[in-house]
């Protein structure tokens, strides 16, 4: 009789456990989202695009000709970070092209490797690009 109790009441309270659960997560949405429109990541409305940029020449109090610059500077990097961004999809599509049981893996590997690092341009680019924006 007591085991037969015991058991009752476990299954009951896991029931109940579970039936609160499942109401918890009634919504329709998937654990770890967000219960606002647009679930986990939402975009920002596009009249908001560019509020930052706007806060930063204000704050930095840059000239017209400077924001000028700075517009060009951000188009130039977004059309290479483009190419870039194409470059990095060839090779991980090579990378996920490989055979593994190949007996040359590892140099094909090291070849793809060496192809990736030399898609990255160097630090000393960099900061001549950007050494404009300070005067």
């Amino acid at each position: 009789m007591k085991k037969t109790l015991l058991v009752a009441l476990l299954a009951s309270t896991l029931a109940l456990g579970a039936s609160v659960s499942q109401a918890d997560n009634s919504s329709g949405q998937r654990d770890g989202y967000s219960k606002q429109e647009g679930g986990k990541h939402h975009k920002k409305d596009s009249k908001q695009r560019g509020g930052n940029m706007k806060r930063i020449a204000e704050k930095l109090e840059l000239t017209d000709a400077q924001q000028a610059e700075l517009k060009t500077l951000r188009t130039q990097q977004k059309a290479s970070a483009s190419v870039l961004r194409e470059q990095m999809k060839t090779v991980r599509t090579d990378m996920k092209a490989l055979d593994t049981t190949s007996a040359d893996y590892d140099s094909q590997v090291a070849v793809i490797a060496d192809k990736k690092a030399n898609l990255y341009p160097t630090q000393s680019g960099t900061s001549t690009v950007c050494s404009g924006v300070n005067n």
